[in-house]
């Protein structure tokens, strides 16, 4: 099951445009990196038609990832992708953050109490 994250250089994905990985920085970048491979696009209201790359080098399809106001989301397959997600947010000098604001590194959730 898919769960989305943001990998975003503020504390809460929420903020991203006061800390913002700019739009020409992210697609030099994912142009760049061996493991992404553009996928498609999706079309913002509010900044056009972004480019959305996925996420390869495995058997299974991997995560589609897409820049939209500063932060790049992360959709799909996420969780099993951690450590590569967690590695391009390093290169970015950002984090993965989730949708409820937890932190993740390579291992997982950081801070996040367990359910019981």
């Amino acid at each position: 099951m898919g769960y989305d994250l943001h990998i975003t250089r503020a504390g809460n994905w929420l903020d991203a445009q006061a800390q913002p990985i700019g739009r020409d920085e992210w697609n030099s970048y994912a142009g760049q990196h061996a493991a992404l491979v553009e996928a498609g696009w999706t079309d913002w209201a509010d900044v056009g038609r972004q480019p959305v790359y996925e996420l390869t080098g495995r058997d299974e399809e991997g995560p589609a990832l897409g820049w939209h106001r500063g932060e790049v989301n992360v959709s799909g397959e996420t969780i099993e992708y951690l450590p590569e997600l967690v590695a391009i947010a390093a290169d970015l000098h950002a984090n993965v953050v989730g949708d409820d604001g937890e932190n993740y590194t390579a291992e997982g959730p950081v801070g996040v109490i367990a359910d019981i």
